[in-house]
């Protein structure tokens, strides 16, 4: 802008205007409106039958499995229509590179910016030179595709951070620390010093056995209330414990 104020006094005519009508008639053959109602009919058209037939198909598989399979698509169908199709930056046509002609037609639209306004003039006889002039309009070709390229980072970034909060703001450590908390319960030093038969019951007697079951609180009174319960006094143990030997065959 600071190149088109300093030569705004010697602008009339500018031979950009030739150059933009031809720049709109490379876009090309372009079908009416109503082409992508029909598109979008014949889309869905094709993806319910395609759901009628999987679910015709998929009845053999019980309804536990279908319904898990279909919430599953479902789910990323509408991720895929309204969060990933939107994000996807937009393909040009090396050929036609539609791109450049957006930007040459917005170009010729501020155009009206050179032209004299109540603006007193002081050498208005003469136009500008073809070099001041290519500068000008690379200066602002330059301005255009920035803030295309900033308007289409701001989505990518928004985009990611959608993704990022549906993969880690909502996700459930409880599973984890539970397991954790187990482990610490049961699989202890001792357990992890195992080398022979007398560890292996006196981990039985003193680590597992007193884990099956609540022991008495810090203070010495009896866990009343917490019968079934284990020694972390928040799981109940249904049935009774059972040790299972993995035996390992070596090749």
């Amino acid at each position: 802008m600071d190149e088109i104020n300093k030569h705004k006094d010697r602008t009339e005519k500018l031979p950009v205007e030739n150059q933009s009508k031809k720049s709109k008639l490379k876009l090309g053959l372009k079908f009416p409106w109503w082409f992508k109602i029909m598109g979008f009919l014949i889309s869905f058209l094709l993806i319910g039958v395609s759901v009628f037939f999987i679910v015709v198909k998929g009845i053999e598989f019980g309804n536990e499995k279908v319904g898990k399979w279909l919430s599953s698509l479902m789910i990323s169908m509408i991720a895929s229509i309204f969060l990933t199709q939107p994000a996807k930056p937009k393909h040009y046509d090396e050929d036609d590179d539609e791109d450049k002609i957006k930007l040459e037609n917005e170009l010729s639209d501020d155009m009206h910016l050179f032209k004299e306004k109540n603006i007193p003039l002081i050498n208005s006889d003469k136009d500008l030179d073809k070099i001041e002039l290519l500068e000008a309009r690379k200066d602002r070709l330059r301005q255009l595709k920035f803030k295309i390229i900033t308007r289409e980072l701001l989505t990518h970034l928004v985009f990611l951070s959608l993704i990022y909060m549906c993969a880690f703001a909502y996700k459930d450590n409880f599973s984890f620390r539970y397991q954790k908390a187990v482990r610490n319960l049961f699989l202890d030093e001792k357990f992890r010093s195992i080398t022979n038969t007398e560890k292996f019951w006196t981990w039985t007697r003193e680590t597992l056995s007193r884990g099956l079951r609540a022991q008495p609180w810090y203070n010495g009174d009896q866990p009343y209330g917490l019968a079934g319960f284990v020694n972390d006094f928040n799981s109940r143990l249904i049935g009774y414990g059972i040790l299972r030997q993995l035996r390992i065959t070596y090749k």
